[in-house]
């Protein structure tokens, strides 16, 4: 082998070698990037869970309030109003025309 070849199979065993451990340090790369990124995804899923059942839970606390309120409301309410006072004859009348 003449001193040329052996300095560009030189070169090209270096190439090689350093390609390969470029290949290597971005797949490292890669894997630990890709293993953040899961790790952040499980941490914001937990957050997203937590605030969720904190949210869950202060809607049923308010929905007691509002619900007593209509329920009293209904109750003063007078069971017959003003405006329907109608005579029973009349609305028998309406609902045997209503019969099919």
């Amino acid at each position: 082998m003449s001193p040329a070849q052996i300095k560009y199979a030189i070169i090209a065993v270096v190439v090689l070698a350093l390609c390969g451990a470029s290949a290597k340090v971005g797949y490292d790369l890669a894997t630990g990037k890709a293993a953040r990124e899961e790790l952040l995804i499980e941490k914001a899923g937990d957050k997203a869970a937590e605030r969720a059942a904190k949210a869950i839970a202060g809607i049923q606390t308010k929905v007691y309030p509002i619900r007593e309120r209509i329920e009293s409301t209904i109750r003063e309410l007078p069971a017959m109003p003003v405006e329907c006072n109608t005579p029973t004859s009349i609305a028998t009348d309406i609902n045997e025309a209503r019969k099919p």
